[in-house]
């Protein structure tokens, strides 16, 4: 996770880490929530995951969210078992009417798996989160793209952490409301961090308080004319031929964001001797 601080004017950050997600309290889910421990399990209220499970591209994806409903992972984790060249369908796609009210979540409060870590959804699926309104707390690792959302189904991406393949996306999401957001997020390695498409009027929705490290293209892309915030995000250690952001709208507003060399950053971090002005 990512927390960052203001201090007199200065932009300055500290990093959490990632790996202590169990000590981090979370609020618990509805009691008259169902729980479940399998693909496919249709239902017409909130569900919790209470079991591990896993699935491959023999079906279209693992769990249907409908109608506005929500889903808490609790911990547990959904795990595509392709490899190679071979992808699943979405671990969490929400469907039906109303889907930018779901949240899905992890409430999980507890020690790590045996090698340190704590995963929800791993493995090579075609996007961990598809659609679903409001994403929060989830730790993602080898997706093609981490979330997605199109439409009007957007909402806000909240504390999570993703490490998406090589050559994938951590977020790639269309957000339509000035209430929008993607902010608190960690995103490690692939090809891209952030793709949004944001409103066509102002105010846009706002990218903020992210850290972006290891992508080999770029951390932060619009591609068309939208309104954007992008503000106090820190966008590090990018690859050889990366740039940090690439905004092809002039209608993104840029506040306190901190990057290496080659973008509308308040501080790049190439340039500085020492960073004093940063950090």
């Amino acid at each position: 996770m990512s927390t960052f601080i203001e201090r007199n004017g200065d932009f300055g950050f500290a990093i959490l880490s990632s790996l202590a997600l169990g000590m981090i309290f979370f609020s618990s889910v509805d009691a008259s929530a169902l729980g479940i421990n399998a693909c496919n399990t249709a239902t017409n209220v909130d569900n919790y995951l209470s079991a591990d499970i896993s699935y491959s591209s023999s079906i279209s994806n693992c769990l249907t969210v409908r109608d506005g409903h929500n889903l808490d992972l609790r911990g547990h984790t959904i795990t595509c078992t392709e490899t190679g060249s071979n992808t699943c369908g979405p671990a969490v796609l929400c469907d039906g009417t109303s889907r930018e009210n779901s949240v899905i979540q992890d409430t999980y409060i507890g020690n790590s798996d045996s090698d340190g870590q704590h995963r929800n959804i791993i493995g090579p699926a075609s996007s961990a989160v598809a659609d679903c309104g409001t994403v929060q707390k989830l730790k993602i690792e080898g997706a093609i793209v981490g979330i997605t959302a199109t439409g009007t189904t957007g909402k806000n991406y909240v504390k999570n952490v993703i490490i998406p393949a090589s050559s994938g996306t951590g977020i790639d999401v269309t957000l339509q409301d000035a209430a929008d957001s993607i902010s608190d997020n960690r995103i490690d390695g692939g090809a891209f961090g952030i793709k949004i498409v944001g409103r066509s009027v102002s105010t846009g929705p706002k990218i903020d308080h992210n850290v972006l490290r290891g992508f080999t293209r770029l951390g932060i892309s619009n591609a068309d004319g939208t309104y954007v915030r992008i503000e106090n995000n820190a966008l590090l250690e990018g690859g050889v031929y990366s740039s940090p952001l690439s905004i092809t709208s002039a209608n993104v507003s840029y506040t306190g964001n901190v990057c290496e060399s080659g973008g509308p950053c308040s501080c790049e971090t190439d340039n500085l001797t020492p960073p004093v002005n940063c950090f």
